[in-house]
């Protein structure tokens, strides 16, 4: 039964409750008195946001105002460390990459 419940078509709910009746025809009945509406993610008739296409929430991202914003404002190309203004405590730090296992 927890596979009918968590199908995401029709198809997958009604091959699932076939197998379910077939195997346990008790339970196919309880859980058909029990109104599919209430338990079945096919047959909810609220909110699906499980059933949602994912892509559609960066789907503004890609449109052209979006793009064109983004390379509107000139990107300024970080210098040669050499060139860089530091504390003389910092620039002679020695930092050392960490120890690992392989």
């Amino acid at each position: 039964m927890n596979k009918a419940a968590r199908a995401y078509t029709e198809l997958q709910y009604n091959r699932h409750m076939e197998e379910l009746q077939n195997l346990h025809p008790n339970a196919y009945d309880y859980v058909i008195d029990a109104d599919p509406h209430k338990w079945s993610r096919v047959h909810y008739p609220g909110r699906r946001d499980l059933n949602m296409d994912f892509t559609s929430l960066c789907a503004d991202y890609y449109k052209r105002q979006p793009l064109i914003d983004t390379y509107s404002v000139p990107i300024i190309p970080v210098r040669h460390p050499f060139t860089w203004i530091m504390p003389s405590d910092i620039a002679e730090r020695v930092i050392l990459n960490p120890s690992s296992r392989r």
